[in-house]
């Protein structure tokens, strides 16, 4: 089984494509199932739902992380060159 994220999803839901491979059969049970392992099979379950959102997050915060570190980068260079100018301009004041 393989669980590929979907990117570019119009909807903040996060999607995934659930591809089953032929041959990948799930072991039968020996025994009736028992309440304790429908609850187990749930919570695992839901902490792999949580573990996946989790690192969905982090790689988005990542990205955004470095989307403002180049911003940053930008408006300091932007900024460099705005006093430079200024600068210039001052000098140029002075000689007149």
């Amino acid at each position: 089984m393989q669980i590929i994220p979907l990117a570019g999803s119009k909807t903040n839901v996060p999607s995934y494509l659930v591809v089953f491979e032929p041959g990948a059969e799930i072991p039968a049970r020996q025994g009736p199932l028992q309440p304790e392992d429908a609850c187990k099979d749930a919570r695992d379950l839901r902490i792999s739902t949580l573990e996946n959102e989790l690192l969905t997050e982090r790689e988005y915060l990542q990205s955004i992380i470095e989307e403002q570190e180049e911003t940053n980068e930008e408006m300091q260079s932007a900024n460099e060159e705005i006093q430079s100018a200024s600068e210039e301009l001052q000098s140029i004041n002075e000689e007149l």
